[in-house]
């Protein structure tokens, strides 16, 4: 169980987009684990925390960052397959998600936001950007 608030954040957004069902059924390559790049479709699962800031109220300080979605498919089945699961990824994080444990609370706060294809030697990457942010009360 994690204890930490960051850990706590880490440990939510991974949760939630271990939540994502696809179709069809997508396996997710998480940032700690080896993935073999380019053999099967899948999600690359990535959090990436932006400098915590302290906003006006005394005592709080607000965690943001992205969490990404990187959609990636084997090269020569076309846009569309991948523009589906971009798609999947987009509907499971819209803005306004709020995720919960204990004190901890995450939401989404701005709507998912694709990049272009990156076309790579044997597959097709997709990132997908969603926003999120978390006031943590000092101390915690």
């Amino acid at each position: 169980m994690a204890t930490g608030p960051e850990a706590v954040i880490a440990d939510l957004l991974l949760e939630h987009m271990d939540g994502l069902t696809t179709t069809p059924a997508t396996d997710k390559a998480w940032g700690n684990v080896d993935h073999k790049r380019g053999t099967k479709d899948y999600l690359e699962v990535a959090i990436l925390p932006v400098r915590s800031e302290v906003p006006a109220l005394a005592g709080v300080r607000r965690a943001r960052g992205i969490l990404q979605v990187t959609v990636a498919v084997k090269r020569n089945r076309g846009i569309v397959k991948a523009m589906e699961l971009v798609s999947q990824v987009c509907d499971h994080c819209p803005s306004g998600t709020l995720l919960q444990s204990g004190d901890i609370c995450v939401r989404f706060n701005s709507q998912s936001s694709p990049t272009a294809p990156l076309v790579e030697r044997d597959e097709i990457r997709i990132p997908v950007s969603i926003p999120y942010q978390s006031l943590i009360e000092e101390g915690e």
